[in-house]
Parts: structure tokens; C-alpha cells; sequence
């Protein structure tokens, strides 16, 4: 328990999305423990049923700034400040406009919500309710220092080869930045089952399969490459 807490602690900040440094980073902490996951990805602009595979997005910074130089839901303090997939921006709003892209959660004062805007280009910061009534004045330095680029969407897969093709099927998600359900837990206790069974059950009946994707796409992209296998061999 001690050892999936501690890797918790270690991935809980990196910066994961659909895609980006952020992805590969846990991916890359992943295989370090499990030797034998295989890093992969899909690239950018593939089709995959009726949906396409998004830019691959990824963020150095990104803050607005009050007229007398107060930074606020400044990235590199939490990720989360930064609504998901957003756009570059580098200039002055008012406040009304600067409102118009900040959202809060109303029920829990102190919170930072988590939004995502994958499908549709925009901008935005989220904020505590507690933090938003603290913004002055009339005019403001947005900056979101971010890109997007035709690169590639990875995720991670570990096969256990048992003595039959039929296979236990793992997976959890890896696109969530900076909070503990949803994913940082599924990822650590995924990895800790993951070294278990390679380490404890060397000679298995059935194989053992565990994925490490990015919600929906991601799952959407993998079940588009392998679905004949998946029908033919996956048990549970």
C-alpha cells in the first residue's frame, strides 16, 4: 500500500491529457516498474470508427495576470487551472470577457474544477469560488502559452502469455491530470496488479492483457485496431 501511495505522490502532478509530454511521462514511470508494457500510440488524424484521432496538445505555461501584476490559476502551480486542450492566447481582456472563460464549482468554495474542451477549440481557467471573488479591476494579461501538432496519441499495453490465447482483459485510463479518483488511482493500483501477477504467477492458464489509455479515444482507437482478437480471446 505504502509503495502504490508513494508512486501516486510522484504521477499525481503530471500533466496528462488525450495526449502530450504529460501522457508519455506516466507511461515512461509505468515501464520502469513493468519491463515488459509497450509504449505505442496512434497518430494524430486517424480515423477510428466514426471518430478521429485529435493534435496531439501540450502547454509550457499559461496565467492571466490583474493590472497591478497579480498572477492567477497560474499551469505550473496546478494543471488544473487550465481548462483541457485550450488554445493559445496571449492578450488583454476585459474583465467581462476574462469571466466569460473562468469557470468555478458554486457547491464547493475551495475547489478547482476540471474541464476539458478536446472537440472544440477554446480557452479557459478554472478557479476556485473562494479565489474568483478576489479578481479586481477591469483589464487583464491573458497568457497560454500552448500548441498543437499532428503527433501521436500513446498508450501503454502489457500481455502475460499464459498457457491459452484466452485472456483476463485489464485497462484504466491515463488522461486526467492532478486528482486522485479519477485516474491517479486507477493508474497505481493498475501498475501494482500489473507487477504482481508478472512476479507471483510465472506458468498461468489464461493470459493476461492490461492497457493503459486515454478515455474514450483512446479506448475507441484500441478496440478499432483490435477487435477480431478481442471478440475471438478476451474472457472477462
Amino acid at each position: 500500500m505504502y509503495q502504490i501511495l508513494k508512486w501516486a505522490k510522484k504521477i499525481f502532478p503530471f500533466n496528462r491529457s488525450l495526449t502530450g509530454k504529460g501522457n508519455l511521462q506516466t507511461l515512461n514511470f509505468i515501464k520502469d516498474i513493468n519491463k515488459n508494457l509497450k509504449i505505442k500510440y496512434f497518430k494524430s488524424g486517424k480515423k477510428v470508427f466514426d471518430w478521429i484521432v485529435p493534435k496531439e496538445w501540450n502547454v509550457e505555461e499559461a496565467y492571466f495576470i490583474d493590472s497591478v501584476g497579480k498572477k492567477f490559476c497560474d499551469f505550473k502551480k496546478n494543471n488544473l487551472h487550465l481548462v483541457g486542450y485550450s488554445c493559445f492566447v496571449d492578450k488583454f481582456v476585459s474583465k467581462k470577457e476574462l469571466f466569460q472563460h473562468l469557470h468555478t464549482d458554486e457547491n464547493k468554495k475551495n475547489a478547482i474544477p476540471y474541464v476539458t474542451s478536446y472537440y472544440h477549440r477554446n480557452w479557459g481557467f478554472c478557479i476556485s469560488k473562494n479565489e474568483k471573488n478576489k479578481i479586481k479591476g477591469n483589464k487583464f494579461k491573458v497568457k497560454i502559452n500552448s500548441s498543437f501538432k499532428k503527433g501521436r496519441m500513446h498508450y501503454g499495453e502489457a500481455l502475460i502469455k499464459g498457457k491459452q490465447k484466452k485472456e483476463i482483459f485489464f485497462s484504466t485510463y491515463i488522461c486526467h491530470p492532478s486528482m486522485a479518483n479519477n485516474e491517479t488511482s486507477g493508474i497505481c493500483v493498475t501498475t501494482a496488479l500489473l507487477k504482481y501477477i508478472s512476479e507471483k504467477y510465472k506458468k498461468t492458464k489464461y493470459s493476461y492483457r492490461f492497457v493503459f489509455l486515454p478515455e474514450t479515444i483512446g479506448s475507441i482507437s484500441y478496440i478499432n485496431k483490435n477487435l477480431k482478437i478481442m471478440k475471438k480471446n478476451v474472457l472477462a
